[in-house]
């Protein structure tokens, strides 16, 4: 996982705004949903960045014969430890 890729404003913005997302929605945002809040100008840039994500091992986006389902995206665990580390352990036990 290269979280150097954070370093980028428009790419730590995505990866803020899905995160939080996740955790109070449960599931994750549409492209449209980051244009509607205002987080990023346009899908197209939205794709981009969670194209940068994947690629670095952030997230993990689920493909049915090779196209992009809308919401299958999800965090890469390796992201999970880095942002929650233990703390994922403890409310499982």
């Amino acid at each position: 996982m290269d979280n150097s890729v954070l370093e980028n404003p428009l790419t730590s913005i995505v990866f803020s705004f899905l995160v939080g997302f996740l955790n109070t929605k449960g599931y994750a945002p549409a492209s449209k949903d980051y244009v509607e809040a205002g987080a990023i100008s346009s899908t197209s840039v939205v794709d981009r960045h969670l194209t940068i994500l994947e690629e670095a091992g952030m997230i993990v986006r689920t493909r049915v014969r090779g196209r992009q389902i809308g919401r299958g995206i999800k965090l890469s665990e390796e992201a999970k430890e880095m942002l929650y580390g233990d703390e994922k352990e403890e409310t499982e036990s």
